[in-house]
């Protein structure tokens, strides 16, 4: 029974480590895309390659992830996937952000 449990662990960390790594990938590239098209002032180039990509690896991520059956782990994968990127935004400085009325 204890073996059996270590092994639905396993797999899940499995699942979540394959989940991680193309649910980085995947939000990294929509998050430069989105920066690019910003700091442009006009939607960036999209070519059909980068777009089949991306959407392959978040048929992977969105498979893997509902693999997972442990949710402090599913828990885990969201913030790990998430708040990077997050993060990255609110230090990016060339991002021009617009005049908000409430901030004057």
């Amino acid at each position: 029974m204890i073996s059996q449990g270590r092994a639905i662990i396993l797999v899940d960390l499995i699942f979540a480590g394959i989940s991680l790594v193309c649910g980085t990938i995947a939000c990294t590239s929509l998050v430069n895309y989105i920066v690019d098209s910003i700091r442009t002032g006009a939607p960036a180039s999209l070519t059909i390659p980068w777009i089949i990509a991306t959407l392959i690896l978040l048929g992977i991520t969105i498979y893997s992830f509902r693999k997972i059956e442990s949710t402090p782990i599913r828990m885990l994968v969201i913030i790990l996937v998430f708040v990077p990127q997050i993060v990255y935004l609110l230090m990016d400085q060339t991002i021009p952000f617009p005049d908000v009325w409430f901030m004057k």
